[in-house]
């Protein structure tokens, strides 16, 4: 159900100012520099504190624009390990791994509830091969669950 509108309210107006870092940075440098320019009244002590609060800035700023790049970074890392366990998962290479644990799940499925773990165990120690087709299978989500948590970065 819809909110009901304030009959009342004829017009809205909405204000929205954004604030760029550097635009900051620079507007607190000039603002500081001024504020010592009125109560110092010497251009040379003015002037080099002006450069120190620029330096400073700068320093800052290569701070924070680092800090950004490490996360964006890491980001990208999660991204790319994300494609390349799909890229592995849908390779040839897995697909009978893929087709044998989708004969298993099936047949466990059949099972009744109760009896799908006894069944299970059952199953993989009569049937040695497909027994490590499926440890291959759990080697494989362990190692790139693993990489995906940032154990391996």
């Amino acid at each position: 159900m819809k909110p009901r509108k304030n009959l009342n309210k004829f017009a809205e107006l909405s204000l929205r100012i954004p604030f760029d870092i550097v635009f900051v940075s620079l507007s607190l440098s000039v603002v500081a520099t001024t504020v010592y320019a009125f109560v110092a009244k010497d251009p040379e002590d003015t002037l080099k504190l002006f450069v120190t609060i620029l330096a400073t800035s700068a320093g800052i700023l290569a701070a924070f624009y680092t800090y950004k790049d490490i996360g964006q970074n890491k980001d990208y890392k999660a991204t790319e390990i994300t494609f390349s366990f799909i890229r592995r998962w849908n390779s040839q290479e897995y697909l009978n791994f893929r087709i044998t644990a989708g004969k298993i799940c099936k047949e466990v499925k059949e099972q009744h509830p109760d009896k799908q773990d006894i069944f299970l165990m059952d199953y993989l120690n009569s049937h040695l091969e497909e027994k490590l087709q499926v440890i291959t299978l759990l080697n494989f989500f362990n190692r790139n669950g693993n990489l995906y948590q940032g154990r391996y970065w």
